[in-house]
């Protein structure tokens, strides 16, 4: 099978899933289809530019797991990747076809748009991860040079002494996996939040399979799960899978420990990164609030300024036209005591504004007492 196209196979024993999977890749893949598991393993060894595998579950004889653990286990067909087509859409099966070795998982019936968006994810990562293989086996070399020959409650200790330089949740995520790979282990974390999820992983990338089972257990009561050798850490609103654990119990014990307290530390860490926020957030109403009252100030100190001088210009005023108007003395007073009635209803209102001020710097001095506590 000679196509420049990507080579994708369809392994499913029902023959309108496999039309219709068909139909649907044909345009853009060179597609091969075969109707058992084991059809579908001799093909895939036959066809070395063979990409990805659209592999059914419920099959007769040999069901998708196995056949993909028999993929997974052959060198010269361990490269392909593989997606499972499945009417079940619980995290049991999700787990088993991760602990299987795929990298998504489809539910049946499927979406046109859906399945060739994952075929092309797969083969866009796929095609990532060879290139930066070699680069990624040097890094690790390198990481692991430089890791030194530390306690388990060092590496804790030393993580809680990095993740206070932190200041970010992707740079406390990343500090997490370059933590996790000093105990000796590979995996991937998710920081669920609100409105924001945030994901690293050892391999560089998260899969949509990981990224979806760390989604379903963040709101599970249980802070492990186990699953042959993978570990599922919850600590909301962090999540960590650990897909290859140490096969010694005891050191496996140690693990899970150590596991539940790096993420106990970062969800401190992450606290720590919120109230920062905040302080931040009250400092800055703070500044704005005191240059406000400044610029209230100004604008009433002025205003009086000019209210007393038309004051003074109206009584100046007043007097003249007395003069030219030869009013009465009892007129006269008349018109005096109506201005020292203005003049008393502006002192009155500077009053009140004076009042305003006071208890806008009650307000701030309230707001410093609090941030500094």
């Amino acid at each position: 099978m000679s196509d420049e196209k990507p080579h994708v196979m369809i392994v499913d024993d029902s023959p309108n899933d496999l039309h219709f999977l068909l139909e649907n890749l044909k345009d853009e893949y060179a597609v091969q289809a075969a109707t058992s598991a084991a059809k579908a393993l001799q093909l895939a060894e036959k066809d070395p530019e063979l990409d990805v595998v659209l592999l059914d579950v419920t099959m007769p004889e040999m069901d998708g797991y196995e056949c993909c653990r028999r993929l997974k286990a052959n060198p010269a067909t361990q490269h392909i990747e593989v997606i499972f087509v499945s009417a079940h859409d619980t995290v049991e099966e999700k787990l088993a076809g991760y602990d299987a070795g795929g990298r998504d998982y489809l539910i049946k019936p499927a979406q046109p748009d859906v399945l060739r968006k994952k075929v092309r994810m797969a083969i866009q990562q796929m095609k990532q991860a060879k290139e930066g293989q070699e680069a990624q086996q040097a890094a690790m070399s390198t990481a692991m040079t430089a890791i030194t020959v530390a306690g388990e409650q060092g590496v804790i200790l030393e993580f809680l002494r990095r993740s206070m330089k932190v200041n970010s949740l992707p740079d406390l995520a990343a500090l997490i996996i370059e933590t996790l790979e000093e105990f000796d282990l590979q995996g991937t974390v998710q920081i669920n939040l609100e409105n924001e999820k945030i994901s690293h992983s050892s391999k560089g990338f998260v899969s949509p399979l990981e990224s979806e089972l760390l989604l379903k257990v963040k709101d599970q009561e249980q802070r492990l799960l186990e699953f042959n050798k993978r570990l599922l850490v919850n600590i909301p609103p962090f999540s960590l899978l650990a897909p290859k654990m140490p096969d010694d119990e005891e050191k496996k014990g140690r693990a899970r420990d150590n596991l539940l307290l790096l993420l106990e530390c970062a969800e401190f860490r992450r606290q720590g990164l919120e109230n920062q926020t905040l302080i931040a957030l009250v400092e800055g109403v703070l500044l704005d609030s005191r240059k406000a009252l400044k610029d209230i100030n100004d604008i009433r100190e002025r205003q009086h300024k000019t209210a007393f001088q038309i004051l003074e210009q109206t009584l100046d005023e007043l007097v003249i036209a007395y003069d030219s108007l030869a009013l009465l003395e009892s007129q006269e007073d008349t018109l005096t005591k109506v201005v020292r009635s203005g003049l008393e209803r502006t002192f009155k209102t500077y009053e009140e504004v004076t009042d305003l001020d006071d208890q806008l710097q009650a307000i701030i001095h309230r707001m410093e007492d609090v941030r500094g506590a």
